[in-house]
């Protein structure tokens, strides 16, 4: 009986040798393609790096033209106000005048009729 037992056990080894090494070659080629597969990611990682690179840049272009847009607008604005506020004078200015023909051609209306 010893004999049989010795052989059950045996096989029994055997088996999981078995296993042992199946479950290895899966294992190695899976390593295998997460190996190509870091390759990949390495390559797409630099990639994203490069265009991350390239956004902080154009983020910083369009900071400084938005600086530039800003300063050029507020100038604008000022040249807007100050020539509003001659207009607005020179309406003022003009308003006296149409007043003061109106009084010289009332007046004048007076001596005709007196």
């Amino acid at each position: 009986m010893s004999g049989a037992l010795a052989f059950a056990f045996e096989s029994v080894v055997a088996l999981l040798l078995a296993a042992s090494i199946y479950t290895m070659i899966r294992m190695e080629k899976r390593l295998r393609a997460f190996r190509l597969n870091e390759a990949d990611m390495r390559a797409t990682i630099a990639t994203l790096v490069g265009a991350t690179e390239r956004a902080e840049r154009a983020v910083e272009c369009l900071r400084a033209a938005v600086e530039t847009c800003d300063l050029a607008l507020e100038q604008r604005l000022r040249a807007a106000e100050k020539q509003a506020q001659d207009l607005s004078r020179q309406v003022r200015a003009g308003q006296d005048v149409v007043s003061r023909i109106g009084r010289i051609v009332a007046a004048g209306r007076q001596e005709r009729a007196g």
